[in-house]
This record gives structure tokens, sequence and C-alpha cells, in this order.
């Protein structure tokens, strides 16, 4: 009976978060592709994994401010928690001073 208890608890801390706000799992592709709709994100870490990249990214995002992120265990207190109001809006960087490092390291020159 916990199993339902816990369920329908869950399930009114998301209707209470409201429908502009998103939870998804910790890829990288799911996150920006939230913050770049300017999504409020509340990410659930699959810590599972091993050399948890997807741990350091919502834990570094996190600490910006541009997310918040939870165990799946801590799921309904982060939901309840969640205040999308005061989450600081991602501003996307640019890949090009990246490429043009990879190509001048590479020995690659612009023509």
């Amino acid at each position: 009976m916990r199993h339902w208890s816990s369920a329908t608890r869950v399930r009114s801390a998301v209707c209470n978060a409201g429908s502009s706000s998103h939870s998804a799992l910790a890829g990288a592709g799911s996150i920006f592709e939230a913050l770049r709709a300017r999504k409020p994100l509340l990410v659930v870490v699959n810590s599972a994994l091993m050399d948890n990249h997807q741990a350091e990214l919502a834990v570094a995002l996190a600490e910006k401010g541009h997310l918040a992120q939870c165990a799946p265990e801590a799921l309904l207190d982060a939901l309840t928690a969640l205040r999308p109001q005061q989450m600081v809006p991602y501003e996307c960087g640019s890949a090009v001073p990246v490429a043009q490092a990879i190509d001048a390291l590479c020995g690659f020159t612009a023509s």
C-alpha cells in the first residue's frame, strides 16, 4: 500500500509544480534541450552509473542555478521544494573558440 501512497504524493507534487516545469533524466541532450527552451527543469540523476557524468553535469548546472537536481529516492522532496521562478536562465555559449583551439592543435589553418 505504501507504493500507491508514494505514487499519489508524487503525482500531486508534479501537478502542484505547474505544467510549465519539466523533469528529465540527466542525459546532456535532454538537459540542454529544456534549458534552451527556457523551461524550469528538475533533473533526476541515475546514481547507478559508473563515472557518472550525468551527476557531474546536473550538479554543475544546479550550482549555477540553471536547474534543480535530485536522486530518484528524493524526487518527492525535490518536487515539493522546486522554485522555478528562482532559476537562472541558461545562456548558450559559442562553440567557435573550442573548434578554433582544436583546429590549431591539429595544425589546421583557416582558409
